[in-house]
């Protein structure tokens, strides 16, 4: 972190950094970004995004650096840290369960630590894969818009990197694919600010993600699957969300914002079903006991979602 009273460090300035997204990325209206989601989706869809990455919505046109001078200090000179949370999922809907993941605090902070602020998240970022190694659009699913319209919602209600994020569709179905677009998407966008921020990426993940990013089959065998992963935890870290399986409460909290609707949500096949509070899902097992050299060293943390799990789940809805 360079010092703020140095000569050699440079205020960050908002207005000298021209974006090479336009101006339609921060949409005033909902009918403007339904507008730029369509014409991105297509875009990406067709395969003419190069790298097939879209920034479909941010908060501010220099997303992801802040909006306000007066939040950063960089030198060209440093790599000061610029810490971005990545949650990766279907959003077939947002429900409160993704909410609280995208809220929590990252593990590694501690109150009495007299940097915590500055290794708190700098960034958030939404993604959404328009192509699955799993899953595709089957009837009844939400359509891709429609998901992009929930996440602008979810968004709104957000508290992580007080407000400084962004919402992006990828073509890209793996984690580690992800992670390499991902990152020199970001490179690249930041290279008219005149600064080079050491980029860290946190990907938060819910505990059924997990076990697909620690499944040999998508890999094609074991050692591959630990090569690729191996340099995949050097540019990027993991927070994962271990739940607790246990009784729902029929219970929940009215909603206080007017702009979401909550309805209930049925989770096919929910790993665990019937199991006793205290008794993890299969699934946890399995990629808990693949992902241990991984959570030895700290480049996967764990952050526990009973509390979260115990009311019922709500969806957002346009």
């Amino acid at each position: 972190m360079p010092d703020p009273t140095s000569t050699t460090s440079t205020p960050y300035n908002p207005t000298s950094f021209t974006p090479p997204q336009p101006a339609s990325i921060v949409s005033t209206t909902t009918m403007q970004f339904k507008q730029t989601a369509l014409t991105l989706l297509h875009k990406l869809q067709q395969g003419l995004s190069s790298p097939r990455i879209e920034l479909v919505y941010a908060t501010h046109e220099w997303w992801p650096l802040p909006a306000s001078s007066s939040s950063i200090r960089l030198s060209p000179e440093s790599r000061q840290k610029l810490r971005i949370s990545v949650f990766d999922s279907s959003f077939n809907p947002p429900t409160r369960a993704h909410l609280a993941l995208a809220n929590a605090p990252s593990p590694s902070l501690s109150s009495a630590a007299s940097d915590a602020t500055q290794e708190n998240y700098d960034a958030t970022l939404l993604l959404l894969s328009v192509r699955n190694v799993d899953k595709s659009l089957s009837h009844g699913d939400a359509t891709y818009l429609q998901r992009l319209e929930m996440m602008r919602i979810l968004s709104g209600d957000m508290k992580q990197a007080e407000g400084n994020g962004a919402i992006a569709i990828i073509d890209e179905p793996t984690f580690v694919g992800k992670q390499r677009v991902l990152k020199g998407f970001l490179e690249n966008r930041l290279a008219g600010s005149g600064f080079s921020p050491n980029i860290s990426l946190t990907f938060l993940l819910g505990m059924d993600t997990l076990e697909r990013l620690f499944a040999p089959r998508y890999y094609g065998s074991y050692e591959n699957m630990m090569e690729n992963l191996g340099k995949f935890f050097e540019q990027a870290e993991v927070i994962c969300a271990r739940r607790r399986m246990g009784p729902s409460s029929s219970s929940s909290t009215p909603a206080s914002s007017s702009s979401m609707l909550y309805l209930p949500q049925k989770r096919k096949n929910s790993p665990g079903e019937g199991l006793p509070t205290d008794a993890p899902a299969k699934e946890e097992t399995e990629a808990l006991k693949l992902a241990r050299p991984f959570l030895a060293d700290g480049r996967i943390k764990l952050i526990e979602s009973a509390k979260g799990r115990r009311v019922q789940l709500k969806c957002y809805t346009c």
